[in-house]
């Protein structure tokens, strides 16, 4: 499993700046109360898990399941939102919370209906007939509340209240409404249990409570969840109680992907002592590995290891899990043929062909180093927005003796991380070294002007 930071709030930066431009809004349907640098997590097996549990979803909604990504964000507050019509963003702490399929898919039902709805295009012009009645401060204000924490939205907006504000707040909470009903009809249509949806609202209830208990229901952009709660018991009893029964590989892969999760996430003692030494199963086995690798306590975390794959020799992501924990033990060899293997078995993902890059980088000399850039290159036309991939790209073309480009890669990544005083420098120095009118020349001068840009007016 691979972790990359995002610094310095630059998600919320470039989401606020977007939105002001009139790009892009979040719709949310919860908000945490901290602003933190966001943590992405990357990782071969969660990412399809996510894509398998989706596609009844998709296919009730009638979009192209390729169309739509899922991007995980490590945080201890439960949220999913959406800022466009191709991502759906999930917090770890939602995701581990949610304890059934059908419970992770009536959320993604809930962002669904927001893309389907066309709520972030509506949500522009609002933002839009907004931005002509009020000043930048309140705006930013309502973006923030909005999209990460309703407290620190009614600071930057506290005196500036208006009429204004309340209605784009009244039309927000109109189509989380909206959304509610429709995300039960995509459930029905595609044969899953709608009363998961109100699972979900159970899960906000509790901490609704303790966050936001003194704020004035018409100041919020998301109704009450016990509202939600109400309103999608009313449809369901309207429309007729139905039982549908789970798909047990859904189910299994469901298990396996929060096995891993919380192996990763949590202390390892805390994991360890939840296992129960008599149990030996695949789940199990997948915890303790992790958990002992990250003790650490590399004997017995590759004893369990053995066990696992003996279950399972051709699962890939066994195979993923060997490999790093060859490499972040210091066998690169070793881990270099584990991710061959598992690449063969799921070709052209590209958190394997990241972590195959990195094993051969790890060689230090030029047949390897070509060969990273090579599986890097292929990577990137995957995953062209994997800041972690971008640093390799960067790192291996120094090596390799271009320098321009490695500034060009160099900038591509601080720039997707918000950093855009650092990206144009990097821009600039790019410019400077790449040949002129090329393509990689004419992209420098665009992360230049854009960086420079957003500087001066964020």
């Amino acid at each position: 499993m691979v972790l990359y930071k995002i610094n310095k709030l630059a998600f919320i930066k470039n989401k606020l700046f977007l939105s002001i431009l009139g790009l892009v809004l979040s719709v949310s349907i919860f908000t945490p109360n901290k602003l933190t640098a966001l943590t992405i997590i990357k990782d071969a097996e969660i990412s399809n898990t996510l894509k398998k549990i989706s596609e009844p979803i998709y296919k009730a909604a009638q979009i192209n399941a390729d169309q739509i990504s899922i991007i995980l964000i490590q945080n201890n507050e439960m949220n999913a939102f959406v800022i466009n019509n191709k991502s759906i963003y999930f917090t770890t702490e939602l995701l581990l919370q949610l304890k059934s399929p059908a419970m992770l898919q009536a959320v993604i039902a809930h962002e669904v209906a927001h893309i389907q709805s066309g709520h972030i295009i509506r949500n522009r012009l609002n933002l839009g007939k907004l931005k002509a009645r009020t000043d930048l401060g309140l705006l930013a204000g309502i973006l923030i509340g909005s999209t990460f924490d309703t407290d620190a939205g009614l600071a930057v907006t506290i005196g500036s209240k208006s009429l204004a504000q309340k209605n784009y707040f009244k039309h927000s909470r109109g189509n989380e409404i909206t959304a509610d009903a429709i995300s039960l009809k995509l459930l029905t249509e595609a044969q899953i249990n709608p009363t998961s949806a109100v699972k979900v609202m159970d899960l906000f209830l509790q901490q609704e409570k303790l966050l936001n208990s003194n704020l004035n229901k018409y100041d919020r952009t998301h109704p009450l969840s016990n509202d939600r709660k109400k309103y999608m018991n009313d449809i369901i009893k309207q429309n007729g109680e139905v039982n549908y029964s789970s798909d047990d590989n859904i189910v299994y892969l469901h298990k396996r992907m929060l096995a891993k999760l919380s192996a990763f996430l949590r202390e390892p003692k805390d994991t360890l002592r939840q296992i129960k030494t008599d149990e030996v199963n695949e789940i199990t086995l997948l915890k303790k590995t992790i958990a002992l690798h990250l003790k650490p306590d590399p004997t017995n975390a590759f004893i369990n290891l053995k066990k696992l794959r003996n279950l399972n020799p051709d699962d890939p992501y066994f195979l993923e899990l060997e490999g790093q924990m060859y490499l972040e033990t210091g066998q690169p060899m070793r881990a270099t043929n584990s991710f061959k293997e598992a690449s063969k078995l799921i070709p052209n993902e590209p958190t394997l062909l990241v972590w195959l890059g990195i094993c051969y980088l790890a060689a230090e000399n030029e047949k390897n180093d070509l060969e990273a850039l090579e599986v890097f290159k292929s990577a990137y036309i995957i995953d062209p927005v994997n800041p972690k991939l971008l640093q390799y790209l960067a790192l291996t073309y120094a090596r390799l003796n271009h320098p321009g480009l490695a500034s060009l890669f160099t900038a591509e990544r601080f720039f997707i991380a918000g950093e855009f005083k650092s990206a144009e420098s990097h821009a600039k120095k790019a410019e400077r070294l790449l040949e002129k009118s090329s393509v990689e020349w004419q992209k420098a001068q665009d992360i230049l002007h854009i960086s420079s840009y957003i500087g001066e007016n964020n």
